[in-house]
């Protein structure tokens, strides 16, 4: 298996040589920290307001593992003002402390709980003060976790009777949406289906290459069938030859900012491990909780994925519509993307942000 997949990874490599590097420049972006509570903070990009629109709705995009808030630098709007956070342990972000780390590693049911929470409220107050610091006083919030980031995002509403009162109840009247963007099965806390892999489980590859080989290989695109309907129409392991893996779309100095694998990886990883009825409890909470639908009655909620995107991805939103399915639930606004991978954001920007637009 893994013979074949590096042989696959050689004849993209020679594939992308080929090609010129994309020529699609970031927009013009501001960006500084701000704080979010017991002396820590977070840094952020900014593609400001949109010209002549106003009010206008400010979404928020929380990033996965392994890749900061740079993967985002492409994606603008006419008509969003688009603000890419990175997480604590990402690059221009607090650390987490040992005795945090310790609760991912080692922690209780209650504090892993509560760590969860945690998280959540911080993002509660990085997105109060930003608006209060840049004066949006009108206009609604969305917030959109890519990938492992949907576990902050969800947390962030779950969390929502842990927030500081004030933060309450100036935010929560304003917090229009949640995107969910290709979430893994595990992200949300179900189990792991049984013909999943992914480079950085097998234990076959060195331990030192299994972060490389993830992220090269989750940039690839896949021929997936009807997965909406049926997981096994689903490919698991082996990528197409369609398009060229995005991380080939990154010239050297793109990728060595945007990949950012580090001690935060570590703790994403097993948290992802450690943390699966704390990731369940807070999934159903959003979805179908009455602690979030009575703080923000006229939540929107949804879920996308590429029709070319990396298994994971369209494997939870197999998931996700079936679960809601079970019990008649039409409340939440499922997407399936055609053309995209799991890198929309990065190889087809555009079409990201008019997604986004649709689902704010």
């Amino acid at each position: 298996m893994l013979h074949c997949l590096r042989s696959v990874f050689l004849l993209v490599a020679a594939a992308g040589a080929a090609l010129s590097l994309s020529n699609t420049k970031p927009s013009t972006l501001s960006s500084g920290t701000l704080p979010i509570g017991n002396g820590n903070y977070m840094f952020y990009t900014d593609t400001g307001a949109p010209p002549g629109k106003s009010p206008y709705t400010t979404l928020f995009l929380i990033h996965g593992m392994s890749f900061n808030s740079g993967i985002f630098q492409k994606t603008k709007s006419d008509i969003l003002r688009i603000v890419s956070v990175n997480r604590r342990g990402y690059i221009g972000s607090s650390p987490y402390t040992n005795t945090e780390f310790n609760v991912i590693t080692n922690g209780t049911s209650a504090a892993r709980q509560a760590f969860l929470a945690d998280r959540g409220v911080e993002l509660a107050v990085f997105i109060d003060n930003f608006l209060q610091q840049k004066k949006i006083t009108q206009g609604k919030v969305s917030i959109s976790g890519w990938s492992v980031g949907n576990i902050f995002s969800l947390a962030t509403l779950s969390s929502v009777n842990s927030w500081p009162v004030a933060i309450k109840a100036r935010l929560a009247p304003r917090i229009q949406s949640v995107i969910m963007q290709e979430p893994s099965a595990e992200i949300l806390g179900f189990a792991s289906n049984p013909n999943n892999w992914i480079p950085l489980i097998d234990t076959s590859i060195p331990a030192s290459t299994r972060n490389p080989m993830t992220v090269q290989w989750i940039s690839h695109y896949f021929k997936q069938g009807n997965f909406a309907v049926n997981p096994n129409a689903i490919t698991w392991v082996v990528p197409s030859l369609s398009r060229v893996p995005s991380l080939f779309n990154m010239s050297p100095s793109e990728y060595n900012s945007i990949v950012d694998i580090g001690k935060a990886t570590d703790g994403d990883f097993t948290l992802l491990i450690n943390f699966k009825s704390q990731l369940h409890d807070s999934y159903r909470q959003v979805i179908f909780g009455s602690t979030v639908q009575k703080a923000f009655p006229t939540l929107k909620r949804s879920l996308f994925t590429g029709d070319s995107s990396v298994s994971f991805g369209p494997y939870a939103y197999y998931l996700v519509k079936n679960d809601t399915g079970a019990i008649n639930d039409k409340s939440v606004t499922f997407r399936i993307v055609p053309g995209v991978n799991h890198f929309i954001n990065w190889d087809d920007p555009k079409i990201a942000s008019e997604v986004y637009a649709q689902l704010v």
